[in-house]
């Protein structure tokens, strides 16, 4: 089915000659032995066989015994003559071919030894040499050969081909990244993806000190949530990292929480993914970093929000404060009653147009994106 099914992508449609080729020999075929012409035939040792007497010596025999005559010296020379006559007889080709062997046959006592056979061993055909690679292309209808020798790729030959394309096209583009075990480029291929998420939102229950210095260091993830379950000394860890560290390069405060929670999301400014594992295990085992589709990133980003605005503050990122007091003077109060205003949230401020949480709202109101802003 398989088969069919990437023929029928490529724009094929196989013949059964063809799936059959596929199904039943679809690798080269092996040397084999050649074909069986004459069978093998034993030896046969040489025979000493006892010869029988013939009917005419057992006559003899009987008669003179019959007779009490056996023990006449005279008689029974004449007896042993007349076999030894016979036996003479016996041996002569003519003799045997006028009388019959059967009634010439050797008196008790004699052999006739019959000679052996040879073995002879079984005879076969040639050996059959193993399919060589054009053969096997063109055996199963991936390739064609003219008059003149030349090859030419087939139409199921192109079908596969393009089939293949489009599988790979599809891999380079897929919002599926396989992290496979010992690769020590699993880890930092999650961070640059963590990178272009821009002010990004990491839900990694529990998250370990070194990601947490590679996050701050390469990426404007500004918001972290961490689980319930984790140690104190781990989470003082976290915690005295996070207060040491400046808000992001766009002014966001970088924010330690903490909430009861399991599955483990990336929320960038624009896509969310998820990842099979905590950052701790990645590249140590195997496993995914899966893009969301827009209807599932919505709804988890909802979750996540909300989750978020009710999770335990941690820690926060260190605050100029001296270069709010040097604006103080040339920022105007917020106009919180107007649509393009800064808002609080969460102990941050946001404003319409910028998905950047800024730390004050003198921050805020100095951001040249959005609808705010000089």
């Amino acid at each position: 089915m398989e088969f069919i099914a990437t023929a029928n992508r490529g724009g094929y449609r196989p013949t059964g000659r063809e799936i059959n080729e596929w199904r039943l020999r679809p690798d080269p075929n092996p040397a084999s032995k050649g074909k069986l012409l004459e069978p093998e035939v034993p030896a046969v040792p040489e025979r000493r066989v006892q010869m029988r007497p013939t009917v005419f010596g057992s006559a003899i025999d009987n008669a003179l015994k019959a007779q009490g005559l056996w023990i006449n010296p005279y008689l029974k020379r004449l007896a042993e003559d007349a076999q030894k006559n016979l036996a003479y007889l016996n041996s002569s080709w003519l003799f045997r071919d006028a009388i019959g062997a059967s009634l010439i046959a050797g008196f008790p006592g004699e052999y006739e030894v019959i000679p052996g056979k040879p073995a002879r061993p079984a005879r076969y055909a040639p050996d059959k040499p193993a399919e060589r690679f054009l053969a096997h292309l063109r055996r199963l209808g991936w390739v064609e050969r003219d008059a003149r020798g030349h090859y030419g790729v087939t139409l199921l030959g192109n079908a596969l081909l393009r089939a293949e394309a489009s599988v790979d096209s599809a891999d380079e583009d897929s919002p599926v990244m396989v992290l496979a075990a010992e690769d020590e480029l699993a880890y930092g291929r999650v961070i640059g993806v963590i990178a272009e998420c821009g002010d990004a939102f990491i839900m990694d229950a529990y998250l370990g000190t070194q990601a947490l210095v590679h996050i701050l260091e390469h990426t404007n993830a500004s918001r972290l949530l961490v689980g319930s379950n984790m140690g104190p000394r781990r989470l003082t860890e976290l915690a005295v990292q996070i207060s040491l560290t400046p808000p992001n390069p766009g002014g966001a405060v970088r924010e330690l929480r903490r909430a009861v929670f399991h599955d483990r999301w990336l929320i960038g400014e624009h896509t969310v993914y998820g990842l099979g594992t905590s950052l701790n295990s990645v590249g140590r085992s195997m496993t995914t970093l899966v893009e969301m589709p827009d209807s599932a990133a919505r709804e988890i980003r909802a979750n996540a929000e909300s989750l978020w605005d009710g999770a335990d503050v941690i820690a926060q990122s260190a605050q100029d404060e001296e270069e709010d007091d040097d604006h103080d003077a040339d920022v105007k109060p917020p106009d919180h009653a107007s649509g393009n205003g800064v808002r609080p949230q969460g102990g941050v401020f946001l404003h319409e147009g910028c998905s950047i949480r800024h730390r004050s709202e003198q921050v805020a109101r100095r951001c040249t994106k959005g609808s705010v802003g000089g």
